[in-house]
């Protein structure tokens, strides 16, 4: 059988193993608890019938798995306790097993060649995406630090030229050093001739000697506070100490630690001579229009507006000094009759006439002529007692009649008159909630005069 075996069987187990650098074939057989091999082994010099392995000692190698009852496929260790792939069967009508086997290694190295190319690939191919996003995120940022370069030049030259625009400079006062840093636009408007940087006693020089103190005050104010403080000040430049302009700061301190002593001062400053200029012209303006207001066109002597404001401001004055007030509420007699006589140009002209009267006799300064309206006036005097007021309004009648001026429309005299009536009272405290009731009073009395025959005076008193 042996013969037999090495004629016809080895000669096919070899064949088997051709192109594989692992791969072998073994009949084995079972002799009490070890395990002999019959055919000659490929990896190990030995005689047929030889010693493999121990069941007990070597369970598992594949060989004692194989007679253990492991039949098909299964991994372990062969008896060079490498770990192989191995397949085991019965050989019919014997009592031999035949294992073959090949080194796990050689087994998959087809298959971990193409997971090592496969591998290899995915590597390359995530090093190029991560290569590829990289470099368009270092382009994206060099584009848009280009874009935000643009758009801070662009900010830049913008504001540079509403800067100037505006005559608009800012500033900064560092108190370590006692500097002074300029923009280029507030070192035009200060004249330093380029110079960006001035100390603190270089900055006094360009500042009336009298202003020193008070800026350097409002300056501590903000060092110390941290308040926003407006400083206007005339400023001498020093190549022309002839032209005085005036400048305007706003200061306040860098938004940093409360109790950082080395914060600055920061601030603008713009040349505001022309704006005051004009803000003066304006002022003046706005004086004459109001003054304007309060005067009447054709007499010249101040409107109904007016003597409301300084009713209200005499009464008022009256209260808190406990002196009396007078109003005299005057009337050109026959008017009427004047004008349709006459006509309305010529009333104007006696209207005026009457009106340059009353003003020209009227001579306190504290005593005001307004025209009420129509051919009525209404002469103010604080600090007039009753008697003094009928004494006044009693000259004021005598003086227009002695004026002779022409009036056919009067029958008693045929000139100009005028009809007064007065009131005074000296108001309390108590008078201050209440409107001022001597233009009723006087009108009142007015009434009583008209009512009397005209050309005289009347007097209403408070009770």
């Amino acid at each position: 059988m042996v013969v037999d075996l090495r004629a016809n069987l080895f000669p096919l187990l070899n064949a088997i193993q051709q192109g594989s650098a692992t791969a072998e074939s073994m009949l084995l057989q079972r002799e009490g608890s070890d395990v002999v091999h019959i055919n000659p082994l490929r990896h190990r010099i030995s005689q047929p019938l030889e010693r493999l392995a121990s069941v007990e000692q070597d369970a598992d190698l594949v060989a004692v798995q194989a007679f253990a009852g492991i039949r098909g496929v299964l991994y372990g260790p062969d008896y060079r306790r490498h770990q192989v792939l191995a397949a085991s069967g019965v050989v019919p009508d014997s009592p031999w097993l035949l294992v073959s086997k090949i080194d796990v290694t050689e087994a998959f190295a087809h298959d971990q060649r193409k997971e090592g190319v496969f591998l290899g690939l995915l590597i390359g191919v995530s090093a190029f995406l991560m290569l590829s996003t990289v470099l368009y995120w270092i382009w994206l940022t060099g584009k848009r630090e280009h874009v935000l370069k643009l758009e801070l030049e662009n900010h830049m030259r913008w504001l540079e030229r509403a800067q100037k625009t505006a005559l608009l400079g800012f500033f900064s006062i560092d108190w370590s050093n006692q500097k002074i840093a300029l923009s280029p636009m507030a070192a035009e408007i200060l004249g330093t001739q380029g110079q960006q940087q001035l100390t603190f006693s270089d900055f006094a020089r360009y500042l009336p000697p009298e202003q020193i103190k008070p800026i350097l005050r409002k300056l501590l104010e903000v060092r110390r506070h941290r308040t926003v403080q407006k400083i206007e000040f005339d400023l001498r430049t020093q190549h022309q100490q002839a032209q005085i302009r005036t400048v305007e700061c706003w200061c306040e301190m860098e938004d940093v630690a409360v109790y950082d002593q080395t914060a600055k001062i920061i601030g603008t400053i713009q040349d505001i001579t022309q704006r005051k200029a004009t803000d003066q012209a304006l002022e003046q303006y706005r004086n004459l229009l109001e003054h304007q207001v309060r005067k009447d066109s054709l007499t010249g002597l101040s409107n109904r507006r007016a003597l409301d404001e300084e009713l209200d401001r005499a009464w008022r004055h009256a209260i808190r000094e406990n002196q009396p007030l007078a109003v005299l509420v005057i009337d050109i007699d026959h008017f009427k009759g004047y004008n349709d006589h006459y006509g309305h140009l010529q009333g104007d002209v006696c209207l005026r006439q009457v009106a340059q009267v009353l003003e020209q006799h009227v001579q306190r300064g504290h005593d005001h002529v307004f025209r009420f309206g129509g051919e009525e006036f209404v002469v103010l005097l604080p600090h007039t007692t009753l008697s003094q007021a009928q004494q006044m309004a009693a000259h004021l009648c005598q003086t227009v009649q002695m004026q002779s001026i022409e009036n056919e429309a009067a029958p008693e005299s045929q000139v100009v008159t005028i009809s007064v009536g007065v009131a005074s009272m000296t108001p309390t405290k108590s008078d201050s909630l209440r409107a001022c009731p001597l233009m009723e009073m006087a009108d009142t009395a007015l009434y009583q005069a008209k009512s009397a025959g005209r050309n005289q005076v009347c007097v209403q008193r408070p009770d």
